[in-house]
């Protein structure tokens, strides 16, 4: 008997201490992981501070007082990093990621004076060669210090997991043998379990919250820029292309100032449901800013942005409301950094807003573009003209819809593929959306007849190059007059109205020709539905060399980053026929 007590005392004790040490390793495990959830914590708003000051970087010399902000934002940066500095679980962390900091704001300092001094080239240099690195040095180690201390969380969750099953183990054992000792460690147990699932949930939210904007539920500016780095890098490795397109929505202030922001604030999240509903879930779709938002397109060009483009401003006319959105479309180019990318989207963007126009794609002759400098009255007034006179146009066709501003983005797109200079592809963006201002002498009820026109009906809208080019030449622009003339010309000679052939007809309205066809073609009008793009751009390869000149279909098809489309004996393409064109008059390009 006497050995049996001591046996079972002996059992006693020895699961008192397996209890102990169990209990002391859950408190353990809970002090890891508060601690490292704090440490992500911390980590993770001194994230959001140092974005903060990326975007003002970005923003310098766009509106006043972007300087003053900087500095007060680098006084609060300054005291997160002592307070982080006084933890010894995180004091390395934070003083490495403090002297990145100090060389981002070094250079940043460098940047804002070279900036000061109208030094743009120099800004530039600077941006490219330390302020972007920099700053990708420093997201990156906050980000990997952030995700450091959640792996941390993680693991001792895990651990937490780990000691918990054990203990499901042993506790009908101790029930049997000690029904005090089964109480403790099954209530630790139960602590253990409620300290994961808390961690967990905390760490999952922290995740979602650092990358999403509250407002709409889009990504916000920290995923945009993270999400831009790693598809320029998959597009270096990979060679294919990347698009961007920035929207800005108009008139945001003035509906906050005279109707409120909770009005504002609702227009933003039906801009958001609109590019939601124009793009697929695998686009890229962010609010980077106050009234910007952005998209970024892997694996597609400019064309396929200038469609999204399209596309949202549409969802956003279907519904009725009352907001409109202009966009700027850039496609990135080999070896490109993320902030020359988002430059050529910015400057494409701000070109739409200052000429009144929808869409536009970047090409280098926006570079002069800078905002909050005026652009010369003469100029301004040209542009914002020439818009008008484009939509009054294509007002008179109930069909077209932004079939101007469509077809003058094509013309840049060929025209940048075949290498024209940039003054000259100013003047074709010019001329691309004026080609058909003739339409506007040309009876409506020809414009919009339902059914095939007569010999005479034909007649009549042949006249409008001619009548296009008088009105050009009125406005002095001589260039493009005859441009305009010419955009209904052939190859073969077999064109309208000078029956001008091969080079005799001017490169910039043999472009016009292709673009204008291609736009006619996709769309939709009174006798028959528009083709798909893959049928249009078979026709033209079809009819190249009579209908349509080599270079410029060749080099649409560049341009739209798709390659020869052509079907087997010209015969069909997704088993619709596709119809060879009368002599007289094409049967799918535009009068």
């Amino acid at each position: 008997m006497r050995g049996i007590l001591i046996a079972s005392a002996f059992v006693f004790a020895l699961l008192a201490v397996v209890a102990m040490v169990l209990a002391f390793r859950t408190e353990h495990h809970i002090e890891t992981n508060r601690a490292a959830g704090q440490a992500a914590r911390g980590f993770g708003e001194l994230s959001g501070l140092l974005q903060g000051q990326e975007i003002l970087v970005g923003q310098y010399g766009q509106r006043p007082g972007i300087q003053q902000q900087y500095n007060a934002r680098a006084e609060v940066i300054a005291r997160r990093f002592t307070a982080l500095e006084a933890s010894p679980k995180d004091s390395l962390d934070a003083q490495a990621l403090a002297g990145t900091y100090a060389r981002f704001g070094e250079a940043a300092r460098k940047f804002f004076a070279a900036r000061d001094r109208g030094q743009t080239a120099v800004a530039e240099r600077i941006d490219a060669r330390t302020l972007d690195p920099v700053s990708t040095t420093l997201a990156s180690e906050v980000t990997e210090v952030t995700e450091l201390n959640a792996d941390e969380a993680d693991q001792s969750s895990s651990s937490l997991e780990g000691a918990s099953e054990f203990m499901l183990v042993v506790l009908p054992i101790a029930f049997l043998l000690a029904g005090g000792a089964l109480f403790v460690l099954a209530r630790a147990g139960r602590r253990s379990q409620r300290a994961e699932a808390e961690a967990r949930a905390e760490v999952r939210l922290l995740e979602h919250a650092a990358l999403t904007d509250s407002l709409t539920g889009l990504r916000n500016h920290r995923a945009f820029e993270e999400d831009l780095a790693g598809a320029l890098a998959e597009a270096g490795r990979t060679n294919a292309p990347l698009c961007l397109v920035s929207f800005d929505v108009d008139g945001l202030k003035q509906v906050n100032d005279s109707l409120g922001h909770q009005v504002g604030d609702r227009r933003l999240r039906q801009v958001a449901g609109a590019i939601l509903a124009a793009t697929t879930p695998s686009d890229g779709a962010y609010r980077v800013g106050g009234d910007e938002f952005a998209l970024l397109l892997r694996g597609v060009g400019a064309w396929s942005g200038y469609s999204a483009g399209e596309r949202v401003r549409g969802e956003l006319s279907s519904a009725e409301v009352d907001i409109d959105v202009a966009a700027g479309v850039a496609e990135a180019k080999p070896l490109e950094g993320k902030f020359e990318l988002v430059r050529h989207a910015d400057l494409a963007l701000l070109s739409a807003k200052r000429t009144h126009r929808q869409v536009i794609v970047y090409s280098p002759e926006l570079d002069g573009t800078v905002e909050g400098e005026p652009v010369p009255a003469n100029e301004h007034q040209l542009q914002v003209l020439s818009t008008a006179l484009a939509r009054a146009v294509d007002a008179k066709d109930t069909y077209t819809r932004s079939h101007s501003e469509t077809v003058s983005n094509l013309c840049v797109m060929i025209g940048a593929e075949l290498g024209l200079e940039p003054a000259r592809v100013a003047k074709l963006r010019t001329a691309g959306l004026l080609h058909d201002v003739g339409k506007i002498g040309t009876p409506d009820a020809i414009l919009n007849k339902p059914a095939s026109l007569t010999e005479a009906e034909y007649e009549t809208i042949k006249e409008h190059p001619v009548l296009g080019e008088e009105i050009l030449s009125a406005a002095d622009l001589d260039e493009e007059a005859r441009w305009v003339r010419h955009h209904h010309e052939r190859p073969d000679g077999e064109g309208y109205p000078d029956g001008l052939r091969g080079e005799d007809v001017p490169l910039e309205s043999r472009i016009i020709g292709v673009a204008d066809a291609f736009e006619a073609m996709i769309s939709d009008r009174p006798d028959r539905q528009g083709r798909s793009e893959t049928e249009a751009l078979q026709e033209l390869e079809r009819f190249s060399g009579t209908q349509f000149d080599p270079g410029c279909v060749a080099a649409l098809q560049a341009g739209l980053r798709v390659s020869s489309v052509l079907a087997p004996n010209g015969a069909t393409v997704n088993g619709n026929a596709v119809a060879a064109p009368a002599p007289a008059r094409p049967a799918e390009s535009p009068a």
